[in-house]
């Protein structure tokens, strides 16, 4: 199980955040977000810093607004958001990057201006010359990117085996059957119970086995 830090600003990302907080949770990770201590953009400055940190990766997700700019200790200017983003980086954790794409439907209420709307345009410059981004229109589309890029992730940084991330896979999908469903809530079952390790799911093979001939559609 990983670490997972959520990083954006909230208002205007609520739904989103919910969202791929429970994806990461049926991936079987610990997702950390603001919402376990305040709900607000005007959250707890050390704290975040600290919970990036500690973190094993770091999602950074933004939409068109700069955040909250703490007025306390940090007189450069910059949000709350920025500020994790840049903790993530100076500590080297792994950091993965969504940016709502500039073709999305987004409610002018939910956009920055003046000044702000300046350095979150900037910002997003920065990160999309920096990284490998995804880009997302809604909170589902966010969540399997979000999905897809940390199952990468464990690929990569060999925390898990093939059997996890074909589990991670499935998971990440809306799963029917026209009886009883029995694959896919199993899957969904051993990957919720946290055991991340390939012993976790010697039973996988068995599961579908007593499925045969059940059909069942698995669908994004």
């Amino acid at each position: 199980m990983a670490r997972v830090y959520i990083s954006s600003t909230f208002s205007d990302l609520e739904e989103h955040r919910r969202t791929v907080g429970s994806a990461l949770r049926r991936l079987g990770h610990e997702d950390v977000a603001m919402e376990y201590y305040v709900a607000e953009d005007k959250r707890p400055l050390d704290r975040c810093l600290s919970d990036v940190e500690s973190c094993d990766v770091y999602v950074g997700i933004f939409a068109w607004r700069y955040g909250y700019i703490p007025n306390v200790n940090y007189p450069d200017g910059r949000s709350i958001t920025e500020l994790e983003y840049r903790k993530a980086r100076e500590k080297g954790v792994p950091r993965l990057i969504f940016l709502l794409s500039e073709d999305a439907l987004w409610p002018r209420s939910k956009q920055d201006k003046g000044a702000a709307a300046d350095k979150i345009e900037t910002l997003r410059q920065e990160l999309a010359s920096g990284h490998l981004v995804n880009m997302f229109e809604s909170p589902d589309e966010l969540a399997r990117k979000v999905n897809e890029a940390i199952i990468a992730w464990e690929k990569k940084s060999g925390l898990v085996g093939n059997a996890s991330l074909l589990i991670g896979m499935l998971i990440g999908r809306r799963c029917t059957t026209s009886t009883s469903g029995f694959a896919c809530r199993s899957l969904r079952g051993q990957a919720k119970s946290g055991r991340r390790e390939d012993p976790s799911y010697r039973g996988i093979s068995a599961s579908f086995g007593r499925t045969r001939g059940v059909r069942s559609r698995c669908a994004r």
